[in-house]
């Protein structure tokens, strides 16, 4: 379900259908109906309106609006039929969960990013809503679509063989680490090593990272994955070095290269999963079309074309 950046931030943000808004001196004029239930024109509106706020400045022309106001409605008809869908099913969202999702999202930015989101006064309370939604379109997707989807063994391997694209193995080093509160335990720590305690036994004993457990391997990573700081010191060494005390705003590391693998030719086993991933996404895209497509069809589906087009060349 690939899509311009416009569209997926307008499907981003589901509608909010807000029952103390009705106008009650006049009949409200709606967009369209779906099952009986109206999306009504003043709030398809706002919802559009808000969407675009949040997407920043954008710079577009009265014919991209209208064909962007088009697509939206096609996905907030989507989007109700599949919320119809869910209601049936008895699927829900718990504030618990709800909460946890906006941690995680909260996570990637600083507060004062996170909050300078959101423009006008409201904005977090739709937001939160429409996550709400959102989240409860996710639970129905894996229910009904993702989780009847599989990619065997043999259709990983056929693809393997007839895409040697896939066989191009990025630089890579496997790499494990110590991390220490504070730089007094992590010179204790490489002091120790040079004395020629294992590593893994120093890792086990000593760090607070939840590798420890693993002797403080943490796999393979691509030049990039890491911050920059972890990089310059990672590929600098060789298999088997330890590196210096790395100092970072969380805690002081300590780095032991495992294997350091250069740029080459990805054997199966190397790329089985990562081609699985990729397979079974196209999978899911396919399936979720049929699926909504499906679901469309059983739908009761009016657009008030009348409105729309009044609306599109500035009539009232």
């Amino acid at each position: 379900m690939k899509r311009s950046r416009i569209t997926v931030l307008l499907g981003a943000a589901l509608l909010v259908f807000v029952a103390g808004c009705r106008l009650m001196d006049s009949p409200r004029e709606y967009a369209a109906v779906v099952d009986g239930e109206k999306i009504y024109l003043d709030e398809f509106n706002e919802r559009f309106r808000v969407n675009l706020s949040m997407m920043g400045n954008l710079s577009i022309g009265a014919a991209e609006t209208d064909r962007l106001k088009m697509e939206f409605l096609n996905q907030l008809i989507d989007e109700k039929i599949m919320l119809g869908r869910a209601v049936k099913l008895g699927l829900g969202v718990s504030d618990g969960e709800l909460e946890k999702r906006i941690e995680e999202i909260k996570a990637d930015y600083r507060n004062e990013e996170f909050q300078g989101i959101f423009r006008e006064k409201g904005e977090f309370k739709v937001w939160k809503e429409d996550l709400r939604k959102r989240i409860l379109l996710e639970k129905l997707i894996e229910r009904e679509v993702n989780a009847g989807v599989s990619v065997s063994d043999d259709e990983v391997l056929d693809y393997y063989r007839s895409h040697p694209e896939e066989r191009t193995a990025p630089e890579r080093v496997r790499v494990s680490q110590i991390v220490l509160p504070d730089r007094e335990r992590a010179e204790q720590a490489l002091e120790k090593i040079k004395a020629g305690e294992d590593f893994g036994k120093t890792a086990r004993e000593m760090s607070i990272g939840p590798e420890r457990s693993k002797d403080g391997d943490l796999g393979y990573f691509e030049r990039g994955i890491l911050p920059e700081t972890f990089d310059r010191v990672i590929f600098s060494l060789r298999p088997g070095m330890t590196s210096r005390v790395v100092e970072m705003p969380y805690g002081f590391h300590l780095f032991k290269v495992q294997e350091h693998l250069k740029k080459g030719t990805a054997e199966f086993p190397e790329v089985k999963e990562k081609i699985r991933s990729k397979l079974k996404s196209r999978k899911e895209e396919a399936e979720y079309a049929r699926w909504l497509e499906g679901l469309r069809a059983k739908a009761s589906i009016k657009v008030n074309e009348t409105a729309l087009g009044r609306q599109a060349t500035g009539g009232k």
